[in-house]
């Protein structure tokens, strides 16, 4: 793994739309280059929450036998598109 993470989401327990849901939130609250790692236990899993985590880039991927879970670690990118609501000009709205 890279770095330790900014932010840690365990989905041993469960992985329910809203679990899905409140991780593409958070994705959105990163900032570029912030880390998040994901914990599942299965890791074809791991891979379709990669689908709902747009503008994140996979950095590395653990599976750890003895315990049975992988860790997912995703990095946040820049997006040059996006526009901050505090840096906008009202006079362009």
């Amino acid at each position: 793994m890279k770095d330790k993470p900014d932010y840690i989401i365990d989905f041993r327990e469960s992985l329910t739309p809203i679990s899905l849901l409140r991780a593409g939130q958070l994705v959105k609250q990163m900032k570029p280059h912030e880390l998040l790692e994901i914990i599942v236990t299965d890791p074809d899993v791991g891979l379709d929450v990669l689908k709902i985590t747009p503008g994140c880039e996979l950095v590395g991927m653990e599976l750890d036998k003895q315990e049975d879970f992988c860790r997912i670690q995703l990095e946040k990118k820049e997006c040059s598109d996006s526009v901050s609501l505090d840096d906008a000009d009202p006079a362009k709205f």
